[in-house]
């Protein structure tokens, strides 16, 4: 028997085996899907060997996906892995992802090591390319192997090597395979003068590290606080120490047996309020030492992350040693159990500075920065309800003494931070006009030369330092100002710049991108030697803008798809290339190849959005002849050209088919257009239907 596989081999009197739900299945080609794994052997081989030849491809294909059993890899006892005819990418691909399965100390089992060298990088490659790719290899830089056999087309031998010693911290290619890179850096860097196109993947490298490095930094940031949201039973827990402390100023100034009505004509004093207004003040510097230190945490790790902390902890701490009450960790029957103030968790991971950062450290501090970005949000909340213009009870005289009051102590153990200086900060205007007479804090600062010395509660920089400190606990630099839209005046959550080409997601994003560009007719420029200058140069060619701007013609009957539901997936038809340029940016495939075709109507391509409203697949819908036929699914790709999942594909298979065909062309009309046909947005064709966000 002869099986057909990948790249138009014939294996002749061999036999194909696949796992099977109770063990191996025998393969035939006309029932298996195409391009499935298989382990091939005689035709005659024992049950045993089979099971333990099928075993073994079974774990090549978790280790290195389908792909890898392209590779023709040893599975012992006469077998090797393949792939059945019809399957996608090149033996490199199948090479690659086969070594990073097996490793490379078992690399024998895909071949000579000649052979693995000229399937990566071509028959031009060298022993000192062959050397740096073992390095790479052994070592784990896949990623580094990765871009240098996509790049073995377009840089010469030395330039490989140079790639090939690259490292990172993150992943910078997380996902594909060398074939569809390759072909997209083809398309951008072959105008590119050759001694230039090194230069430029160097730079897009570090791009692209950077970007993944601040990524992941942002993910350990968030990952510091809990997940469960506890502001709103915080802020019963602080209201009700409120109610208590409300209490007993009554009780004091009327007795303990005070009648309801004397009560309620109780008018708090202003000594009451200063004991408020500092008592608030307190709860934001802890709750600011309580971020800070949880992004030293993250940053450094459990033990330097304290250590580094110790200053603003202390300087926290210090700052209520008079006040009692910031350590009260009573537990209140029916409201949460965490202390009703944050100085009460200052003070305990103060105490622990200096321990073995060992999992009884972590158990005990981990909780406790948990609740940072909580007791922020419930202290900013609470500072805007008592300085509100309109609805606060606090007196002038109040509000003013508690503005003069001064910072130098704090300033001296926690010093500023480094984001906001106060030589530039000019305060809060609204507020300040309305508790003291100062000049802003930066003119105070040019007189004399020394902020902490002329600091007082009423600039208000210890305010926005706290909501600093929850932006950065959110993986930003300092809050954002929102001038005019009235308190808080600052957001932590941050908008982010307006994005402007492709991005740096990943490589393979990034040079997908630029692949878009020039199939939009841009033209590489070959003097740069960035790979944003090269980017920013195609992206503002006449060309690409026309390109981008102009509108595809949809059919009638496909139109109706938009933002329809298909197999649990919402679907957004491109109505321009800029859609496309999007999808292709995200997705790392050549969809934006297929402009001309949506553009006279020829093809309708699609994005389908999963619940989590990420963009899953992208699809052609193409008609059949004659046009009364209707319409059919073409092709469904998934990210990096990865297949889609069956049961999408086969749901939006069926609602294409269900879509009826043009009638037949009327006189004047040309054959196969959809009567009343027009471009999306002209007043002929209708509004295009609303779009999935």
């Amino acid at each position: 028997m002869s099986i057909r596989l990948a790249g138009g081999v014939v294996a002749a009197r061999r036999a194909a085996w696949a796992p099977g739900p109770s063990g191996p299945v025998r393969v035939d080609e006309q029932g298996a899907e195409p391009g499935a794994p298989v382990a091939l052997g005689p035709e005659g081989a024992p049950d045993g060997e089979v099971r333990r030849a099928v075993t073994a491809l079974r774990l090549l294909v978790e280790g290195g996906g389908g792909v890898a059993a392209g590779a023709g890899v040893d599975l012992g006892a006469g077998f090797r892995s393949g792939r059945l005819e019809g399957a996608r990418g090149d033996r490199r691909d199948a090479v690659l992802a086969a070594l990073r399965a097996v490793g490379v100390r078992d690399a024998r089992r895909i071949g000579d090591r000649a052979g693995l060298m000229v399937a990566l990088f071509g028959p031009s490659v060298t022993k000192r390319v062959g050397a740096a790719a073992a390095r790479a290899a052994e070592e784990g830089r896949w990623d580094a192997l990765h871009l240098a056999s996509a790049a073995s087309d377009v840089l010469g031998p030395e330039q490989l090597e140079r790639v090939l010693e690259l490292d990172a911290p993150d992943p910078v290619i997380p996902g594909g395979s060398p074939s569809p890179l390759g072909a997209d850096l083809r398309r951008v860097l072959a105008p590119v003068p050759p001694p230039r196109r090194l230069d430029l993947l160097l730079d897009l490298w570090g791009r692209v590290a950077e970007h993944r490095a601040g990524e992941s930094r942002r993910d350990r940031l968030r990952a510091t606080q809990s997940r469960r949201d506890r502001v709103e039973d915080l802020h019963a827990r602080r209201r009700h120490r409120a109610d208590e402390q409300v209490l007993q100023w009554v009780r004091s100034d009327l007795g303990t047996d005070v009648p309801v009505a004397a009560a309620a004509r109780w008018v708090p004093p202003d000594a009451y309020w200063h004991v408020v207004l500092i008592a608030l003040f307190r709860d934001a510097l802890a709750a600011t030492a309580l971020l800070r230190t949880a992004v030293a945490v993250a940053d450094h790790g459990l033990g330097e992350g304290l250590a580094r902390s110790a200053a603003v902890l202390d300087a926290a701490v210090h700052a209520a040693r008079d006040d009692a009450t910031v350590l009260d960790a009573r537990r209140v029957p029916g409201l949460t159990g965490l202390p009703p103030r944050p100085g009460a968790y200052v003070r305990d991971l103060l105490r622990r500075v200096g321990e073995p950062a060992d999992d009884r450290l972590a158990g005990y501090v981990r909780p406790r920065l948990a609740c940072a970005r909580d007791y922020a949000l419930v202290i900013v909340r609470e500072i805007v309800q008592v300085l509100d213009r309109f609805d606060t009870r606090v007196p002038a005289t109040a509000l003013r003494g508690w503005a003069e009051v001064p910072l130098a102590e704090w300033r001296g153990r926690a010093g500023y931070s480094g984001v906001r200086p106060p030589e530039e900060w000019d305060g809060i205007g609204p507020w300040a006009e309305r508790m003291h007479d100062r000049e802003p804090l930066s003119d105070r600062v040019a007189a004399t030369g020394d902020a902490a010395a002329v600091e007082v509660v009423g600039d208000f920089l210890w305010y926005v330092e706290l909501i600093d400190a929850l932006a950065q606990v959110h993986g930003h630099d300092r809050a954002q100002a929102e001038p005019g839209t009235g308190e808080p005046w600052y957001s932590h959550e941050v908008e982010p710049a307006p994005a402007t080409g492709p991005g740096y997601a990943s490589l393979p994003q990034a040079v997908a991108g630029a692949a878009q560009l020039v199939a939009f007719g841009a033209v590489p420029s070959k003097g740069v030697r960035t790979w944003a200058g090269l980017v920013d140069a195609m992206w503002s060619g006449t060309s690409v803008t026309e390109a981008l701007t102009g509108e595809f013609r949809v059919p009638a009957p496909l139109a109706s798809l938009d933002g329809a539901e298909v197999g649990g997936h919402r679907v957004k038809v491109a109505r321009t290339a800029r859609d496309l340029a999007d999808w292709a940016g995200y997705m790392g495939n050549c969809i934006a190849a297929y402009a001309d075709d949506a553009e006279d109507g020829t093809s309708v391509l699609v994005g389908l959005y999963g619940p989590d409203g990420r963009l899953a697949a992208n699809a052609e819908v193409v008609r059949l002849k004659p046009a009364a036929r209707g319409w059919q699914l073409d092709q469904i790709e998934g990210r990096f050209n990865r297949p889609a999942p069956r049961e999408l594909a086969d749901a939006l298979r069926a609602r294409v088919a269900a879509i009826p065909g043009a009638a037949p062309a009327m006189p004047g009309e040309t054959p196969g257009e959809t009567p009343g046909e027009a471009p999306a947005g002209r007043p002929d064709g209708g509004e295009p239907p609303a779009r999935p966000v």
